[in-house]
């Protein structure tokens, strides 16, 4: 993966916590994900993708920083339990990998949100290169980006 296409991550990103919540995220440095340490929080949505970039993508992030933004995008929601939690994980996800495909061309093929709950033990993003890992704070929540990309 060129560090263009990192870039490309990070302004998708931030700019999708400007629009969607009109409050800035701060990205903190990429760095390569090793093996002994999985990043992974309560909620995860990954992307496959495919076509002339081949790898994958992942958001994931705590159960409070959804609840905060399902707070933002459903206004008067009286009951926001584990459905909408997951929902919301898989659609940040699927956001950031659709405005990828935008900047990449139609040649970026993207999957349907796989979403999870919780730590596993190892996920495998079928990749061959390296996958980076990118830091946010939201409103005083943490959350990871990670992209692969052959």
């Amino acid at each position: 993966m060129m560090a263009e296409d990192l870039k490309t991550f990070v302004n998708i990103t931030t700019s999708y916590f400007d629009s969607v919540t009109q409050k800035t995220a701060d990205l903190g440095i990429p760095f390569i994900k090793n093996r002994e340490n999985t990043f992974f929080l309560d909620y995860t949505g990954v992307i496959g993708i495919s076509g002339l970039k081949k790898g994958a993508m992942y958001f994931t992030t705590s159960g409070g920083m959804l609840w905060t933004i399902a707070q933002i995008l459903l206004p008067g929601e009286e009951e926001i339990g584990e459905e909408i939690l997951m929902d919301i994980a898989g659609e940040i996800a699927n956001t950031i990998a659709g405005n990828a495909r935008e900047v990449f061309g139609e040649n970026f093929w993207i999957s349907v949100p796989f979403v999870f709950r919780g730590k596993p033990d190892e996920v495998l993003l079928n990749v061959q290169t390296p996958v980076y890992v990118i830091p946010i704070i939201w409103e005083n929540f943490q959350s990871f980006l990670g992209i692969g990309l052959d």
